[in-house]
């Protein structure tokens, strides 16, 4: 539940952000958004994600891109 908040948290954050957005930080808010979906796909069908080291480690690491990402949509704006 915890994990599912954090990623409706994330993407509602990148949305609201890609509106004031310059052209640039748009398009890796387009990125990040599609990599999120598409992680979410491949969670829906094979667990590694969440039992594996390496897929939490791969799940963290996104998470970091997305804190920056707000983190510098934040200062350009």
């Amino acid at each position: 539940g915890l994990f599912g908040v954090l990623l409706a948290a994330f993407t509602t954050k990148i949305f609201i952000l890609m509106k004031k957005a310059t052209e640039v930080m748009k398009d890796l808010g387009v990125i990040l958004i599609s990599i999120l979906v598409a992680t979410f796909v491949i969670g829906l069908f094979d667990h590694y994600l969440f039992s594996l080291y390496h897929g939490q480690v791969l799940i963290f690491l996104l998470f970091g891109f997305y804190g920056k990402y707000i983190i510098s949509a934040k200062n350009h704006s």
